[in-house]
């Protein structure tokens, strides 16, 4: 995606708050996308969009600012610190999910309130769940 069709920060603010009734999700990439549309079309959450990071602008020295890596995940963490104040008290109109990756291990905690981390290190990792690998015939 060049950069001429990725969302601004601004834009984003602007967006949320002249249209509340929005609903949306920023995951790391397309794999995540994939993953949280089926979710949300089985949980008949259809009024959330779900965007890829790589359709919004997040500008680097905010995500260095942050002591984050220039990554989708960085972006993602960015995306939720940026928009957080100017979402409403209880907001929850945009929310960014990220992976966990080594935050558990390393003691890191991200406090903003738009933002969810998957239980694992990544999104696919719910897939090696007992309950999934049950479904394979044993060998």
């Amino acid at each position: 995606m060049n950069r001429n069709e990725q969302r601004t920060i601004d834009e984003l603010i602007a967006r949320y708050r002249h249209e509340p009734t929005l609903r949306a999700a920023y995951v790391e990439g397309d794999t995540d996308r994939g993953v949280f549309d089926w979710a949300f079309d089985v949980g008949d959450k259809k009024d959330v969009a779900v965007y890829e990071i790589s359709s919004v602008y997040v500008p680097v020295d905010e995500i260095f600012n942050l002591g984050l890596k220039d990554n989708n995940r960085g972006r993602v963490i960015t995306l939720a610190h940026l928009l957080q104040p100017h979402l409403a008290r209880g907001s929850n109109q945009v929310t960014c999910v990220a992976d966990k990756d080594l935050d558990i291990i390393l003691g890191v905690h991200h406090p903003i309130k738009n933002l969810l981390f998957t239980d694992y290190t990544c999104i696919e990792m719910y897939m090696y769940t007992s309950r999934h690998l049950s479904k394979f015939p044993e060998v």
